[in-house]
């Protein structure tokens, strides 16, 4: 009876495992018009440092990989300027990728200045930085998976070219 019981835990885990591994599966954002994977790595997490002086614009000063062992989602305190977040991978295995909060945005070359400016409010988007001079708008998000949902929602509009979450990526010292 005992070995049953240890059995169907061990059954049960396993169907846990693999439910989990196959909702990864639809997890992904567009790379331009490419289509690609995104793998939740449940052993690390990302703890992003923001600015304290712009806490509003969460803009990162710096990204620490943690073991996800070491600290917990549940943990983290709101009012603070740290923050924890999901780290991704392209693949099992591959290189690292964060979410650090914020969108890359590329609309339509038809709509005017003004247009543009009348689409980001219609959306209940906020500029973060529209550098001159680059077609590109980043605009505020959460960091983490809302940003992923964000880029993939904003990029099914009509009037967007591109949309996609604003990365880090890790870079070693040459």
């Amino acid at each position: 009876m005992e070995k049953t019981n240890h059995f169907t835990k061990i059954l049960g885990c396993l169907t846990l495992l693999l439910t989990g591994v196959l909702a990864m599966a639809g997890d992904g954002w567009y790379d331009g018009e490419r289509w690609r994977a995104l793998h939740e790595d449940s052993r690390q997490l990302a703890v992003l440092q923001l600015d304290r002086n712009d806490l509003s614009a969460q803009r990162v000063r710096s990204v620490r990989l943690q073991s996800a062992t070491a600290i917990s989602l549940e943990s983290q305190d709101a009012a603070t300027s740290t923050v924890r977040v999901p780290v991704f991978r392209d693949h099992p295995g591959g290189p690292v990728r964060v979410a650090i909060g914020g969108v890359l945005l590329r609309l339509s070359d038809k709509l005017s200045t003004q247009e543009q400016a009348d689409w980001l409010v219609a959306e209940g988007l906020s500029i973060i930085d529209a550098p001159e001079g680059v077609n590109w708008i980043l605009v505020a998000s959460p960091p983490g998976r809302p940003s992923i949902d964000l880029a993939n929602r904003l990029y099914l509009m009509p009037d967007v070219v591109q949309a996609s979450p604003n990365w880090w990526r890790p870079t070693t010292r040459r």
